[in-house]
């Protein structure tokens, strides 16, 4: 009878813990290998492949299918900037910056010594000395020149908006004028210098790291048409470089480069996460708070690629061999460039 009644009370118990505390088991994360493709291989020819991946590693840019076929290839001469759809490949000394499709066919060109690079698909250019960077169409027409008073440490933009950070430790948001919108400097450090600055992609939120003894993080959203600190921190360390900070492509997270690895704040209620990291790291891809991330960093015995999610945590890590090293994560899949060799990897929760 004693042992009836504790079964009844045991499985009553129990019921009401499943209806009022649910535990969600994690997915089960499978990660497969797909194919692999020697980006040193005869480009194929096939031009017409849409969805085309842009790589470079290895001194080689170029663009592959999502199936493995190497679509277009070309010796990197000094420096490039690839994009999904259109590259520069140029030389140290040049007067004339040319844009290909990827295909390889000439688009337009440019008549500067600057350097070009890509954000979110927007071609900028900045120049030798520093002061002043330039928007351009991919018909090579010039679009916006904005022009500083000190050296320009720092850069990012949205859709629709730009922000610069300076030696001098300004940092300004432009929007479609090179006469800044909204400029923020700070005199709490005994030194004044922007080492990093974010930008949504949708221009309401921004932050910046800036100043030197304390070094010290920033954070403004746009409100009632003014721009509003809502978020201040004096750093734990004090970086002498640029460091890496940026966005969740959701912009509900922003992450920050710290010693040892990397602090990831909610936009809407600035609670910081730690994550530990191994190495120095190279490159960060937030992508939302329950969305897939990345992680790379390197130390001396090589590349190491972490999936992350912001959500539940880390996922898994991954170690590759030292050197030039490509990531480039996709939909469901990442590939990875190393020892002239571009593998595909799939990624699926069960």
């Amino acid at each position: 009878m004693r042992k009836r009644i504790f079964l009844i009370l045991f499985f009553g118990l129990f019921a009401v813990y499943l209806i009022f505390f649910p535990h969600q088991l994690k997915k089960e994360l499978v990660i497969l290998p797909s194919w692999s493709a020697d980006a040193f291989s005869e480009p194929s020819g096939r031009f017409s492949v849409e969805g085309a991946v842009p790589f470079k590693f290895d001194n080689k840019l170029g663009y592959f299918s999502s199936a493995g076929e190497i679509l277009y290839s070309e010796d990197v001469m000094y420096n490039s900037a690839v994009s999904s759809d259109v590259f520069i490949n140029y030389s140290s000394i040049s007067n004339n910056l040319v844009l290909k499709d990827s295909s390889g066919r000439m688009k337009s060109s440019i008549e500067t010594e600057g350097f070009p690079f890509f954000i979110n698909s927007r071609l900028f250019v900045l120049s030798p000395d520093r002061m002043s960077v330039s928007e351009y169409g991919t018909d090579g027409s010039e679009l916006l020149t904005i022009s500083s008073d000190s050296l320009i440490t720092s850069m990012d933009a949205g859709a629709r908006a730009i922000i610069i950070g300076k030696l001098n430790g300004e940092v300004s948001v432009f929007t479609g004028s090179n006469k800044p919108d909204f400029t923020y400097f700070s005199t709490d450090s005994r030194y004044s210098v922007a080492y990093a600055c974010a930008l949504t992609d949708d221009g309401t939120r921004f932050a910046a790291v800036t100043g030197l003894y304390p070094q010290q993080l920033i954070c403004f959203e746009y409100r009632n048409e003014s721009w509003v600190p809502v978020f201040r921190k004096t750093m734990n360390e004090d970086f002498r470089r640029n460091i890496l900070m940026d966005y969740s492509t959701d912009g509900r997270l922003l992450y920050v480069e710290s010693r040892g690895g990397l602090l990831l704040y909610s936009t809407a209620t600035f609670l910081e996460n730690k994550i530990p990291v191994e190495g120095s790291l190279t490159r960060v891809l937030i992508s939302g708070e329950s969305d897939l991330s990345y992680i790379l960093s390197a130390d001396e015995t090589g590349n190491i690629v972490r999936i992350y999610r912001p959500d539940t945590g880390n996922l898994a890590d991954f170690h590759f061999p030292g050197g030039d090293f490509y990531f480039r994560p996709a939909g469901g899949c990442f590939y990875i460039g190393v020892d002239g060799k571009i593998i595909r990897y799939d990624i699926m929760e069960g």
